[in-house]
């Protein structure tokens, strides 16, 4: 199991370009085969800034994603914005355990 988070960090006046890019990559990646978990939420406590979480069921999975064409679009359009900062952490789970008891 393949889990991706981290943040997105942009300039005021292009926060809400972000977002909008960050819904439609949600809605098309969350159908995607392999994709367990795709979210993005607004940081409370950091202004400008958008936290995301992927999981999926492989490696191969991660690399489909990244040749969608919606995926090829988000990342065209993070390229054409001024300042962006990200921070992803890729991590690779051999076992996944249940609720703690």
């Amino acid at each position: 199991m393949i889990f991706i988070s981290g943040t997105m960090t942009c300039k005021e006046e292009n926060f809400a370009a972000l977002k909008a890019a960050a819904r439609v990559v949600t809605t098309l990646s969350a159908d995607e085969e392999g994709c367990i978990t795709y979210r993005f939420a607004e940081d409370l406590r950091s202004p400008f800034t958008l936290n995301f979480f992927e999981e999926w069921d492989s490696n191969g999975a991660v690399e489909a994603h990244k040749s969608s064409d919606h995926y090829r679009v988000f990342k065209a359009t993070l390229a054409s914005l001024p300042e962006i900062r990200r921070d992803v952490k890729t991590y690779d789970i051999a076992t996944k355990s249940g609720d703690p008891a």
